[in-house]
């Protein structure tokens, strides 16, 4: 009696799922490949200096950590605590200013507008300030002298490129530095990262007031500049925070976890009725 229910029940599936149509902006597809798409992992492209790129001073020498840098670490909160499939890329330099990541240089290989154009990612990190500043108060030789109205437009140039390329741009306050906190020489770039955020519409990741407000944060920069393992950590959690909920807007996260579940249920059955499909 079972037998004969359940096969003819698989048999509706396979008719409703691979013969029915899903009709979206990109045209029809099935039911199969419509779960596959939202099984996809979400790409988070995470770009900017050295603070992105995860360097450390370990009281010789300024070197890379990888596994302690916020990419990484916003990687594993995604997936690990929220829940989300997903591949953080991480395009930090250190050295660079807002300016190489729109021309292409100090190591970023090819224009932002070429790199854009290309990219696969449904999010785009932007972090810089810390360089900016530097090389404006000490020039060096080969470096660009970025004016706080040039930083500005910059970091709104880089938004509005990702936003005609179809990705979501996220700008990130810098980290505080030491000494100075809240009468450090950044807040005019903080408040100027906002400036461009407000004129695209992009969000911001607050960072440089809020790791303030941890006891003892001076203590979590393994210089005055670079984050120690400790900030890096709590930089990530708030960056995961945002970019989940951002991700959970976007057509591709607002099914609910039921949904998905049905619908990997339904592709299970029929896989085991037309594995061929």
């Amino acid at each position: 009696m079972l037998r004969r229910f359940y096969v003819p029940f698989r048999k509706a599936i396979w008719l409703a799922g691979y013969r029915s149509r899903i009709y979206t902006a990109h045209g029809i597809i099935t039911l199969k490949k419509f779960v596959d798409y939202l099984e996809k992992p979400i790409i988070i492209e995470a770009y900017g200096d050295s603070t992105t790129e995860g360097a450390i001073f370990d009281g010789t020498f300024v070197g890379v950590f990888p596994s302690s840098s916020e990419p990484w670490q916003l990687n594993e909160l995604l997936t690990g605590h929220y829940g989300i499939k997903s591949i953080v890329p991480n395009y930090g330099v250190s050295g660079a200013q807002a300016i190489d990541l729109i021309r292409g240089t100090c190591g970023f290989q090819g224009s932002w507008k070429s790199k854009m154009a290309e990219s696969k990612a449904k999010i785009v990190l932007i972090n810089f300030a810390h360089n900016d500043y530097m090389f404006r108060e000490r020039p060096e030789e080969g470096r660009h002298i970025t004016e706080l109205a040039e930083f500005e437009s910059y970091m709104e140039t880089l938004c509005r490129v990702a936003i005609e390329h179809g990705k979501t741009p996220i700008l990130q306050e810098p980290n505080p530095d030491r000494p100075w906190g809240n009468s450090s020489p950044l807040v005019p770039y903080v408040e100027a990262i906002h400036a461009a955020a407000s004129r695209t519409g992009a969000q911001v990741i607050h960072q440089f007031y809020r790791l303030q407000k941890f006891e003892g944060w001076p203590n979590m920069l393994s210089d005055t500049v670079h984050p120690g393992p400790e900030m890096y950590r709590l930089k990530a959690e708030e960056t995961a925070a945002v970019v989940a909920a951002t991700i959970k807007a976007m057509p591709q996260g607002k099914l609910s976890r039921l949904g998905l579940y049905v619908l990997r249920r339904v592709r299970s059955a029929l896989a085991w009725i037309h594995p061929d499909k």
